[in-house]
């Protein structure tokens, strides 16, 4: 394993770096069996800087067949799962992309995809939910599996509990946050659901046996619903789910996941911290506020969590296209900063809904917002200023993403640690699957063995720094 030390610029960000291969190699300790290997061996032969198209079929080669859609009158069409305000998420376990979305008027259907790395291919991961239309709920209720829903940037990857997860946003027909029916017929905020990527299978439903189309249906068992808001005393005043975002961390030995999303009936975001104590026991989860809205933080984007210099980031608009809320203190009144860019290109503008995602091996922000073009973001001040945006793009490639991603990238671009690669997609039938080199590029192969990685440390002689420091660390 190679480890670069050029860019690291201070104590913080030598340790940060150095712990983030760690968590890759405990998590995804496959020694590249599954197939990576392959996808290490493309990306090595390309150009830093540049653009890889990866998928070697189309996203609609893998579409449930009409008779077994959720929906064959309306809202059958899959195309819309990519177009309509939707996101991924990275497994960094397999290398593989994982894409649930749909909902509200766009598509009924909750199934599942996945774009294998092992094969480069789009495949069917479930088969949708029936619909009870009387409530607009999955056949059979919420524990099953959750409503097709607008994921915007909410969804994300826990490798050591090795789940998708998803929060939902404007879930099919209501717009708004995954539900549930209590007993007496009133309904309540559910979720968010994990979903178990070791189940799939294209001919099974994400729920139990019988909810599916086909009255004879079988089951996968692939979805688990948290149902973290019906805790007592869980959550309050928590951030919605429509036009939310999150970003997973791992600290103090456990996943975490940071949450902006719309403060009450508003489109401003407040943020918060769902910490995962127990995989088995959702009662033990542990959520905390950590930040308001002061300055205006609403809308539609992407948000990211920068370990280094400790604060969340969110897209926002106009001349003021970022605001971060600084974690040194947090909590519920800790309100959020403004970024006024110190320089930016003449061609930057937010108001295409980039994806934003950090960069853990060379401490900045890479944003995409399609096409060719991917902006570097530099953190500046904490009180918002000299932060500045460059173009980092190059003409090395000979295909380019499409120009134009309908509806904005949102949760459509991340950062696949296990790879060194910042994934994208576009395209809502063909589903192109575009890795992007970044400068600098660390090769993450052969992953060594947890053992390995300690021996290797202590002789670098780092292991004692490593280990005696807090661990926070950003994952896929």
């Amino acid at each position: 394993m190679k480890i670069s030390l050029a860019p690291i610029g201070n104590f913080r960000f030598l340790k940060y770096s150095l712990t983030s291969f760690i968590i890759t190699g405990l998590f995804a300790n496959t020694a590249m069996a599954d197939g990576r290997d392959g996808l290490l061996n493309i990306i090595r032969n390309a150009p830093e800087n540049s653009w890889i198209q990866m998928n070697t079929n189309k996203f609609s080669d893998a579409w449930v067949p009409f008779e077994l859609r959720a929906n064959q009158s309306s809202y059958a069409n899959p195309a819309t799962i990519i177009n309509a305000w939707s996101s991924f998420a990275w497994d960094s376990n397999r290398g593989d992309l994982l894409l649930f979305g749909g909902g509200h008027a766009n598509y009924a259907g909750n199934e599942v995809y996945r774009w294998k790395g092992a094969t480069q291919q789009w495949e069917r991961a479930s088969l949708p939910s029936a619909i009870d239309y009387n409530t607009y709920l999955p056949i059979g209720g919420a524990e099953h599996a959750p409503q097709a829903s607008h994921t915007y940037d909410n969804s994300v990857f826990l490798p050591k509990a090795d789940r998708f997860v998803t929060f939902g946003g404007a879930a099919f027909q209501s717009g708004s946050a995954f539900a549930a029916q209590n007993p007496d017929g009133s309904f309540r905020r559910t979720g968010p659901y994990f979903f178990d990527p070791s189940k799939t299978d294209p001919n099974k439903v994400g729920g139990g046996n019988g909810t599916g189309v086909g009255p004879n249906s079988i089951g996968g068992n692939m979805w688990t619903n948290r149902d973290i808001y019906a805790k007592p005393g869980f959550a309050s005043n928590p951030p919605g789910s429509v036009e939310g975002t999150t970003d997973y961390a791992f600290e103090n030995g456990k996943e975490v996941i940071y949450i902006s999303g719309p403060d009450g009936g508003g489109t401003n975001h407040r943020l918060a911290r769902l910490t995962i104590t127990d995989y088995n026991d959702p009662s033990k989860d542990v959520w905390e506020a950590l930040g308001m809205n002061w300055y205006g933080s609403g809308g539609k984007g992407a948000g990211a969590y920068d370990p280094v210099h400790n604060i969340y980031i969110k897209t926002y608009t106009g001349d003021t296209p970022f605001t971060f809320w600084n974690l040194d203190n947090p909590g519920p009144f800790n309100i959020n900063t403004l970024v006024r860019l110190a320089a930016s290109p003449d061609d930057f503008s937010v108001t295409g809904q980039y994806g934003l995602e950090y960069d853990p091996i060379r401490d900045r922000f890479l944003l995409w917002g399609g096409g060719g073009d991917v902006f570097q973001l530099d953190v500046g001040n904490k009180d918002g200023t000299n932060w500045i945006v460059t173009d980092v793009s190059t003409e090395f490639s000979a295909k380019l993403p499409a120009a134009v991603v309908n509806n904005g990238v949102l949760g459509k671009w991340h950062y696949a640690s296990d790879l060194d690669v910042f994934v994208g997609l576009e395209g809502p039938v063909d589903g192109n699957v575009w890795f992007y080199k970044p400068t600098g590029w660390v090769d993450s192969a052969p992953v060594p063995l947890p053992g390995g990685i300690v021996l290797m440390l202590s002789g670098m002689g780092l292991w004692g720094i490593v280990t005696r420091r807090k661990n926070k660390v950003l994952g896929c």
